[in-house]
């Protein structure tokens, strides 16, 4: 007999992007007691390798509430995981105009980065039954141009 396992857990809601500007929501979860909502980080990264993120060059932060009752606030950063899914990378080699430290152009050698994950970022074990909403807001250290060439989102799941 087989039976079926999904490791990474059943969907709850939709895909919701996340933004440093604005707040992003998923409403009206309905759960149980004791469901584990898993949230998983979806992060679609370009960047030049001399420019590379920092672990702590962005954080998430993230608020739960019960019927509008505050459960949990807290942060993360989406770049330290131990679990993640779906993963690909790809590196380009090319160059570039730069100055060196006589002022003067000369061509250097480049990789450029494209990489997408998915990754587990955080567990909350549901303490009773009701309606729940999750709110996630993307916070970047000093508003580097590294966000620019990013994109992130958030998916709930339940094991």
């Amino acid at each position: 007999m087989l039976h079926s396992c999904n490791v990474v857990g059943n969907d709850l809601e939709k895909e919701v992007g996340l933004s440093t500007s604005s707040i992003s929501t998923i409403d009206n979860v309905s759960l149980k007691k004791g469901e584990e909502v898993v949230i998983w980080t979806k992060s679609s990264l370009e960047y030049k390798t001399y420019e590379s993120p920092d672990l702590d060059d962005y954080s998430i932060k993230y608020y739960i509430e019960k019927d509008k009752d505050s459960m949990l606030v807290d942060r993360y950063l989406p770049l330290v995981f131990s679990h993640f899914i779906k993963s690909s990378k790809e590196e380009e080699s090319d160059t570039e105009t730069r100055y060196n430290d006589e002022n003067e152009e000369e061509e250097v050698d480049i990789t450029r980065v494209t990489s997408e994950y998915e990754a587990e970022s955080g567990v909350y074990v549901v303490p009773e039954d009701g309606n729940y909403s999750f709110s996630f807001k993307l916070y970047s250290k000093d508003n580097i141009s590294f966000y620019s060439r990013g994109r992130f989102s958030i998916k709930l799941r339940t094991r």
